[in-house]
């Protein structure tokens, strides 16, 4: 796990501090359970009411890295992150949590999100969020 977050960390502009992703690291060991009470459902949910007050949002990794360490996850988690335009995220959850793009099951949540998407991120984020939709199918 420790290689993907510094792989991602390398890939992302991310604001996050190596002391910063230490201490977290650190909290995440004495109390693993916590984790797994965070739903990243629900904050991306408040990540995209937050765009819309103050037109601002995390970048992609830190969701990731919430993923990574074990929060709770749901198909609507997979909504939210095509809607917010989170490349990494959207990647994150097709590769290695085995979201199926081409399920009958999240065909319609996808054009929705990616159609919604133009509200909540930029035309370059969402060009390339969908083309990792098409190549994945």
């Amino acid at each position: 796990m420790i290689e993907v977050v510094e792989k991602r960390k390398e890939e992302s502009n991310s604001s996050i501090t190596e002391e910063n992703l230490q201490k977290a690291m650190e909290l995440v060991r004495q109390n693993p359970e916590k984790i797994k009470a965070i739903s990243v459902t629900d904050l991306l949910k408040q990540q995209r009411d937050l765009y819309f007050k103050e037109e601002r949002k995390e970048d992609s990794f830190l969701f990731e890295l919430l993923v990574l360490l074990g929060a709770e996850i749901d198909d609507n988690t997979f909504y939210y992150a095509l809607d917010l335009g989170m490349l990494g995220l959207v990647k994150l959850l097709v590769e290695q949590y085995g979201f199926d793009v081409n399920s009958g099951k999240n065909y319609r949540p996808i054009i929705v999100a990616v159609w919604a998407s133009s509200a909540t991120c930029t035309e370059n984020e969402r060009a390339e969020v969908v083309k990792f939709l098409i190549s994945k199918g």
